[in-house]
C-alpha cells in the first residue's frame, strides 16, 4: 500500500515593527519648553534660545553632547538622597527622545500638533509684582570683596505678607550673591561720612541687629514661591535692606539690582529664613583655613532646643568656587533617625538655589542637625580661581 503524504508549507511571519523617529513638534518641544526654555529664551541666561524647530535644529549637536553628558539640564542634588518640587530633570525615556532626534533626521513632525510656546518676560516671571525695590544705580569702588548694603524705605502703610520673591541682578556678571532682609530701625548702619553712598558697606551683615532675613540669591536661584497658606510678615513702615556682594574685580562697573515681590493682606502662618548651619557658629573643625594645593572637609553641628519642633520647608547651601561636594541631614532625639536634607556630590558654584521638599519636614525638637564641605584647593579644580592655587580663607 502506498502511503500519501500531504506536504504542507509552513510559512514564518515574522513581523518587523520599525519605531517611530522622535519629531520635534510631538516629541522634543513639549520636554524643551518644560526643562529648558526657561533659561533658554531670547533675553534669558542660556546662550542660546531654543523655542523654535530652527533653534532646536541649529544647535542639536550641544542638546545631545549636554543631555549625553548630563551637564543638563542643572539639578545638582540627589535625586536618590532626596526629591524637591520643580525639578530640572529629564527620565530616561526624556533624555532618549531627544538624544535619538539630535542623532537622527531631526524631522519637524506636524507642526499642528506642537504646544504653545511658553511666554517669557524678562523683566519678571511672577505671575504677579506687588511691589519692585530697586536699588540706586552703584559704581563698585573700594578694593577686594564688596559687601554693599543699599537701605531701602518699603512705603507699605499697612502690615502685609510675602508670598514669593524674585531677585534680577543688574549686572550678573558682577553680582556674586543678594542677601534681602527687612528691618524695624530707620537706620540700619551708621554711614560712613566719607562714602559718598549710595548705600554702605559692612561685610559682616548689615549693621542691625534688627534686620531679619527673607530671602537669598546666588546664580542660578529661581523666584521663590511660599507654600500656600504661609508668607514672610512685613510689619508696616519696615525698610528693606538688600545686601549684594561684588567679588573682587567688579571696581569701575555699575549695577542697579532688583527685587519683586508678590504681598498678601491676608494673615498668613509667619514662616522665616535662619542660617542655622554656619560657617561662623556651628563649625566643628573650623575656621575656614585651606592651604594651597590641599584639599579638607569641614563639618558643622547644631542641637535644635529640646521641646520645640521645626517645620522646615526648604534648604539653601552655599559653598564658592572650590567646593566640591555638600551635604545636610539631621540625626532625630532618642532614635537618631536620619533626616535627609540635600546631597550636591558634585558642587556648581553656577548652578545654586533655594530647593523646596516636596513636602514639609517635621523636625523635632532636640534633632542633631549635620553638614559636611568638602573642598578642592588644588590645580586639580578647574574652578579654582587662583593660579597656581592660593590659601583660602572664609570669605
Amino acid at each position: 500500500m502506498k502511503k500519501s503524504f500531504l506536504l504542507v508549507p509552513v510559512f514564518f511571519l515574522f513581523s518587523f515593527v520599525s519605531a517611530q523617529s522622535p519629531t520635534w513638534s510631538q516629541d522634543v518641544a513639549p520636554i524643551l519648553y518644560a526643562q529648558c526654555t526657561s533659561c533658554h529664551h531670547s533675553g534669558g541666561i542660556g546662550p542660546f534660545p531654543l523655542m523654535t524647530y530652527n533653534d532646536a535644529y541649529t544647535h542639536s549637536g550641544l542638546i545631545n553632547s549636554a543631555i549625553t553628558s548630563g551637564i543638563m539640564p542643572p539639578w545638582p542634588p540627589d535625586t536618590a538622597y532626596r526629591r524637591f518640587v520643580h525639578e530640572r530633570i529629564l527620565t530616561p525615556t526624556q533624555a532618549n527622545k531627544i538624544k535619538q532626534w539630535a542623532i537622527g533626521n531631526k524631522a519637524q513632525g506636524d507642526i499642528t500638533h506642537a504646544p504653545s510656546q511658553p511666554v517669557y518676560n524678562n523683566n519678571s516671571s511672577l505671575d504677579t509684582v506687588s511691589l519692585s525695590i530697586v536699588i540706586p544705580t552703584y559704581t563698585v569702588s573700594g578694593t577686594g570683596d564688596v559687601y554693599r548694603n543699599f537701605p531701602i524705605p518699603s512705603g507699605l502703610a499697612q502690615s502685609m505678607y510675602v508670598t514669593a520673591i524674585e531677585v534680577i541682578p543688574g549686572n550678573a556678571a558682577i553680582v556674586h550673591h543678594v542677601l534681602f532682609y527687612q528691618d524695624s530701625t530707620s537706620t540700619p548702619a551708621t554711614l560712613d561720612a566719607n562714602d559718598p553712598g549710595p548705600g554702605y558697606t559692612d561685610a559682616g551683615g548689615t549693621g542691625s541687629n534688627a534686620s531679619v532675613l527673607l530671602n537669598g540669591w546666588a546664580p542660578g536661584s529661581a523666584p521663590y514661591y511660599t507654600p500656600v497658606g504661609t508668607g514672610f510678615r512685613l510689619p508696616a513702615h519696615t525698610n528693606f535692606v538688600i545686601q549684594v556682594h561684588y567679588p573682587n574685580g567688579s571696581q569701575g562697573l555699575t549695577d542697579s539690582t532688583r527685587i519683586n515681590l508678590k504681598l498678601t493682606s491676608v494673615a498668613q502662618r509667619n514662616i522665616s529664613v535662619v542660617p542655622i548651619l554656619n560657617h561662623v557658629t556651628d563649625m566643628t573643625n573650623g575656621p575656614i583655613n585651606i592651604p594651597a594645593n590641599t584639599t579638607k572637609t569641614y563639618y558643622e553641628k547644631y542641637n535644635t532646643p529640646t521641646g520645640a519642633d521645626i517645620t522646615a520647608l526648604a534648604v539653601f547651601p552655599h559653598m564658592h568656587l572650590i567646593g566640591q561636594q555638600i551635604k545636610a541631614w539631621g540625626n532625630k532625639p532618642t532614635t537618631h533617625d536620619t533626616i535627609p536634607f540635600i546631597s550636591i556630590p558634585d558642587w556648581n558654584f553656577h548652578w545654586q538655589g533655594m530647593y523646596s521638599f516636596q513636602n514639609a519636614l517635621r523636625i523635632p525638637g532636640g534633632t542633631t542637625l549635620n553638614a559636611e564641605a568638602y573642598y578642592d584647593n588644588t590645580a586639580n579644580n578647574p574652578y579654582d580661581p587662583n593660579s597656581p592655587p592660593q590659601a583660602i580663607t572664609a570669605g
